[in-house]
């Protein structure tokens, strides 16, 4: 079995994430933190943007973009969280929005958009850097790319706890099993799909700071912001995340400049 299907087997039998929306407040809220990201405050930002979302999971993040006014083409590697995201669509009668399943790599834009996203999806790929850039290629002009990965030194926690897990048991069901019995039971339990996300995913790297603001350079792109911050040290920074708890997914964004800058 190669990585992409293996990946696919995995998503199809736990769409991710799976989240219980309550109501159509709590779903356009959804995407608030992101703006952040781009040293926004006002959702207000989204409106009218063309947005892609490369790997949508089960919807919530795209229907969110949908109901803050923007136009979003999104796609999913799962039939299973397609589906789910279409049925998410239809509860909440989300306008401006359409999910179809492809393939980051086999992916081609009829246009180009203001904004791509790919949040959670890179770092499961077997090629990252290459993803990147090809979603990057679907930006315009003065456009913006923004992308969350796992850090290399803000994930290391849950990397030893992963490995654990994994030293003790190679089938997904005793993974997520013994994951919950020695790390998240009780009030930290979150569901089955979100334990599979964390324990049992056939492909997982990780990146540092430096290397994803290579990655925009390198595709004409300017950095605009991420969160959490980075200090002019960027070394620094991933270091102060190992001990305060934060950065394990780190989340940047970046200009697409125009040609001549």
């Amino acid at each position: 079995m190669d990585s992409t299907q293996s990946i696919r087997e995995h998503y199809e039998k736990y769409p991710y994430p799976s989240r219980d929306i309550v109501s159509c407040k709590s779903l356009k809220n959804y995407c608030g933190w992101v703006l952040s990201v781009f040293n926004e405050s006002s959702q207000s930002f989204l409106e009218g943007k063309s947005i892609l979302e490369a790997g949508c999971g089960t919807g919530e993040f795209s229907c969110s973009l949908a109901l803050n006014g923007a136009n979003v083409k999104a796609f999913d590697l799962s039939a299973s969280s397609v589906k789910r995201a279409n049925q998410l669509k239809k509860n909440f009668s989300v306008k401006n929005v359409s999910f179809s399943q492809q393939d980051i790599f086999s992916f081609t834009p009829l246009k180009k958009y203001d904004i791509v996203f790919s949040l959670g999806v890179l770092h499961h790929t077997p090629q990252p850097k290459k993803a990147f850039s090809l979603l990057a290629n679907c930006v315009k002009e003065n456009g913006f790319i923004c992308v969350g990965v796992y850090n290399r030194f803000g994930r290391l926690k849950q990397r030893i706890r992963k490995s654990i897990v994994g030293q003790m048991s190679r089938d997904s069901e005793s993974k997520i099993n013994h994951a919950e019995t020695l790390f998240h039971s009780g009030s930290s339990f979150r569901g089955r799909h979100w334990l599979a996300d964390k324990y049992s995913v056939p492909i997982e790297s990780y990146h540092s700071v430096s290397s994803c603001l290579s990655w925009l350079s390198s595709s004409g792109f300017s950095f605009v912001g991420s969160k959490p911050e980075i200090s002019s040290f960027p070394l620094l920074s991933e270091l102060s995340w190992l001990f305060s708890g934060q950065g394990s997914f780190f989340t940047f964004c970046g200009k697409k400049l125009a040609q001549g800058e």
